[in-house]
């Protein structure tokens, strides 16, 4: 589900990847772990997301650096 106010939409996360690789990573597993997790509530801005399937508008790719804020409740 999403909420928005102006440019800025709240959604809920619903997968992550495996993280960044690190500037100097030796292998595939040396990565920096994701800010966020399944179920948390993120703020981004909405020109950041890409709709990924037309027939579920409401399910977007936000890239990590385009998260503003992670809700903690």
């Amino acid at each position: 589900s999403m909420e928005h106010t102006a440019q800025l939409w709240e959604g809920i996360v619903m997968l992550t990847g495996p993280g960044r690789l690190r500037q100097n990573a030796q292998s595939n597993t040396d990565r920096i772990e994701p800010n966020c997790k399944a179920g948390d509530r993120v703020v981004f801005t909405r020109h950041s997301a890409i709709n990924i399937d037309e027939d579920e508008p409401e399910v977007l790719l936000v890239g990590e650096d385009n998260i503003i804020a992670v809700r903690v409740e």
